[in-house]
C-alpha cells in the first residue's frame, strides 16, 4: 500500500503566479510514516516559537515570504530559506518519489484557449487539469515501480471550494464504465491502481501534506523562472517522476513553449 500527499500552489493571483501547480509526495506508510512523522514533529520543535507549536504545519510560502509565524523582523530570509530547504531536503531523504503536474493561468483565464469550457471557476479548473496529469503520473509510477499488487490512496488538503471537484474527477478517471466511452488515447489518464475516493485531512505537525507544500511551491518557482528557483528546485528534480509515456496526442496547452509535454 502507497500514500501519495496532494497539494497545489499558484491560486492566487494570476498576474503574480502564471501557473497553477499540483504536486504530490509517494510515501510507504509501513517502511517510511513514522519516521517521517518524527522527522516533521523535530522540525516543529526546532523551528517553531512555542506558542504556535500545537497543530502547527510548515508552508513554503510563509518560509519564503514571511508572515505570522515567522516574521520578517524576527526571522531573517536566510533563516526561513533554511528552514525551506530542509522541508525540500525530505525527498531526497527519504527517497520519496514526487509526481506533478502544471497548468499555465492565461490559458484556463478570460481569453484563453480552455476559458469557460466547464461551469466552474478557472482556478478550479486549472487545478482539476493539472491533478489529472498528476494523477496520471503516479499511476505509471505505480505500474513501474510498485509490486504488482500495491494500491495507493490519495490524500489531499482540505479545500472546501475545490474538494468535490478532485472527487469527481477522480472518479471519472477511476471509473471503467466511463473509461468505456473515451477513446484510446485518453487511456494515459485512466486509475487503477489508486484507490477511489480520495481522502482530505488538514496539514498538521506530522502530515507529508507540509512536503507535498513545499514541492509544489518549488516547482511553481522554478516555472516562473524566478531568481531563486534553482536553490528550491534543484534538490527535488532527481526524484520527479519521469513524464507519462506516449504523450504525443495530448493537446497544446499539455506542452510548454519549446514543445515539451508537461509532466
Amino acid at each position: 500500500m502507497r500514500m501519495i500527499f496532494f497539494d497545489v500552489a499558484g491560486i492566487s493571483n494570476p498576474r503574480e503566479e502564471p501557473w497553477i501547480v499540483v504536486a504530490g509526495v509517494i510515501l510507504h506508510p509501513d517502511l517510511q510514516w513514522r519516521l517521517l512523522r518524527r522527522y516533521l514533529l523535530d522540525m516543529t520543535e526546532a523551528y517553531v516559537p512555542p506558542e504556535h507549536r500545537a497543530n502547527f504545519a510548515f508552508h513554503a510560502t510563509e518560509l519564503f515570504s514571511g508572515g505570522r509565524v515567522f516574521p520578517r523582523e524576527r526571522f531573517p530570509k536566510e533563516w526561513r530559506w533554511r528552514v525551506l530547504d530542509e522541508l525540500l531536503s525530505i525527498p531526497r531523504r527519504f527517497d520519496l518519489p514526487i509526481v506533478w503536474g502544471r497548468i499555465p493561468r492565461a490559458e484556463i483565464e478570460v481569453g484563453g484557449r480552455l476559458a469557460n469550457t466547464w461551469s466552474v471557476p478557472p482556478v478550479v479548473h486549472g487545478q482539476i487539469l493539472a491533478f489529472t496529469v498528476a494523477a496520471a503520473s503516479a499511476e505509471h509510477w505505480m505500474n513501474a515501480a510498485a509490486a504488482p499488487d500495491e494500491l495507493a490512496q490519495m490524500i489531499m488538503e482540505n479545500d472546501d471550494n475545490s474538494r468535490r471537484f478532485f472527487r469527481v474527477t477522480q472518479r471519472y478517471l477511476s471509473d471503467p464504465q466511463i473509461h468505456e466511452k473515451f477513446d484510446s488515447e485518453y487511456d494515459a489518464f485512466k486509475l487503477s491502481r489508486i484507490i477511489y475516493p480520495m481522502q482530505f485531512e488538514d496539514k498538521t505537525d506530522s502530515s507529508a501534506l507540509q512536503v507535498a507544500d513545499a514541492c509544489a511551491f518549488a516547482i511553481k518557482r522554478w516555472c516562473m523562472k524566478k531568481p531563486e528557483a534553482v536553490r528550491f528546485y534543484a534538490p527535488i528534480r532527481p526524484f520527479l517522476v519521469a513524464k507519462i509515456r506516449n504523450e504525443a496526442w495530448l493537446p497544446d496547452v499539455l506542452r510548454g513553449p519549446d514543445g515539451k509535454q508537461f509532466s
